[in-house]
């Protein structure tokens, strides 16, 4: 009887566990850089070579939104004496964790360190030393 009883408690609970399993996994899990990368990002920090750069006291709010049509747009609004509002748009391409914004007057190279639906952290790898920058999720 017992046996016939955790018999049928397993062929029930197998199934059950097979649909968790299968939809437990999110984008973060899998890493789907062009979908998580699309939206409007803030960015919130610079560090370089272990240092935190003001760059934001220069720039005041930056924001990059990226498109799922490989497009993006920078904008940033200055402050202080240098308030006047700088608006760039661009293409970028993402081949797994690299990711190359080509603007009209750059090329910046990236490497994805982590992104999720909340933050993104991206290593530019065209200075010496690299720079980290930090983004929070705007939508």
């Amino acid at each position: 009887m017992k046996q016939i009883l955790k018999t049928k408690v397993f062929y029930w609970l197998l199934p059950v566990l097979a649909v968790i399993m299968s939809t437990s996994c999110s984008p973060d899990d899998n890493n789907d850089y062009s979908v998580l990368i699309v939206g409007t990002w803030n960015l919130t920090g610079v560090n370089a070579g272990g240092t935190d750069v003001p760059f934001l006291s220069l720039i005041g709010n930056a924001t990059f939104t990226f498109h799922s049509d490989g497009t993006f747009e920078y904008q940033s609004t200055g402050v202080g004496s240098s308030s006047s509002k700088v608006s760039e748009t661009g293409t970028y391409t993402l081949s797994g964790k690299s990711l190359v914004l080509n603007e009209p007057s750059a090329v910046m190279h990236w490497n994805i360190t982590s992104i999720t639906k909340n933050q993104m952290i991206l290593v530019e790898t065209d200075n010496s030393p690299e720079q980290t920058w930090t983004f929070t999720r705007v939508n």
